[in-house]
């Protein structure tokens, strides 16, 4: 006599749920966009050696300064924007240009893995740059205001301003849909 379950042979087919087949439809969709085929939409391209390199480096000081998954991109986003915004911008002797910040602040994303390469439109800079362009004037706006404040305090709402520019930019840039589905 043989085992009783070898013998018999039981067909189970998988049914998938209502939020299955979505959460599949969303990742082949995603896929799709990815290819971009057929699209004569000019898109965002840096090169793959100077992305391998920002990757990894983004890799390293992810795994130094510990955040959660969800953040490391509007984390990322907030580094750029001091860098570019307080730093480089109280350097520089000409005022800061929203559309130059943008260019490079998607450029770095895309070169850190952020974003994937030859994918995003080039009017993305243009509506980032907007976007930019609202939270510098806020930020122009609130020095002019608070003349007779401390530093401390100064430097806490520029801060503020910018993590809600980088809150603001993430959203724009979009969240992957299949992380959104889980």
């Amino acid at each position: 006599m043989g085992n009783p379950t070898m013998s018999r042979k039981t067909e189970q087919s998988f049914t998938p749920t209502p939020r299955v087949k979505k959460l599949f439809q969303v990742v082949y969709n995603s896929q799709k966009a990815t290819s971009g085929h057929g699209d004569d939409v000019a898109k965002i391209k840096v090169s793959t050696l100077i992305s391998k390199m920002a990757f990894y480096y983004e890799k390293i000081r992810n795994s130094v300064d510990y955040k959660e998954e969800h953040l490391l991109r509007k984390n990322a986003i907030e580094r750029i924007l001091k860098r570019h915004i307080v730093i480089e911008g109280a350097m520089s002797i000409k005022s800061l240009d929203s559309l130059e910040i943008s260019r490079h602040l998607i450029t770095e994303l895309i070169r850190a893995g952020y974003l994937p390469n030859d994918s995003l439109p080039e009017t993305k800079i243009d509506e980032i740059g907007e976007v930019v362009k609202k939270y510098l004037f806020l930020r122009h706006y609130s020095q002019s205001e608070i003349k007779n404040h401390s530093m401390e305090e100064k430097s806490g709402l520029l801060s503020w301003i910018i993590s809600v520019a980088a809150s603001d930019i993430e959203d724009r840039l979009g969240r992957n849909p299949v992380d959104t589905m889980v």
